[in-house]
């Protein structure tokens, strides 16, 4: 068996440990800031099931056309929507303070054949029989209940 001995200097063996600790130290600290840094970041990110649990969202409204605007507006109040007129081509409908959409006087046909709205309600069949005592048929012609 063959031992090779390499024999350095006294001065030199201290600086290289001295090298090696200051490393060592660096990448502790490395680490302790990436601990800390880590759970600052994930806080201002959104959380993947909520994507936007973070961020301070009122509110999300579409925009729908109305081929005629008037009897539109008038078909909305009736349900008991409230009206908030933004200008004379434009109303926003609410239910309380964070439901609502636009209404806009514009007419695109396959905008208005392919818009939806979809409410949904404690109880179906109490909110059917309120729709049916408005008699809204009558009242609006285009509209169709089923």
């Amino acid at each position: 068996m063959i031992v090779v001995l390499i024999l350095i200097p006294i001065p030199i063996l201290i600086l290289i440990l001295i090298l090696i600790l200051i490393l060592i130290l660096i990448l502790i600290l490395i680490l302790i800031l990436i601990l800390i840094l880590i759970p600052i970041l994930m806080v201002s990110l959104p959380k993947k099931d909520e994507p936007f649990s973070s961020y301070s969202i009122h509110s999300i409204r579409g925009f729908i056309g109305a081929k005629d605007f008037a009897e539109s507006r008038r078909f909305y109040q009736t349900l008991g929507f409230t009206e908030v007129v933004i200008d004379g081509t434009m109303s926003l409908f609410q239910v309380g303070e964070q439901m609502g959409f636009y209404l806009q006087n514009a007419y695109v046909k396959d905008w208005i054949n392919n818009s939806m709205i979809f409410l949904e309600v404690a109880d179906v069949e109490v909110w059917e029989k309120e729709l049916l005592a408005l008699n809204l048929s009558a009242q609006f012609p285009t509209v169709k209940m089923t």
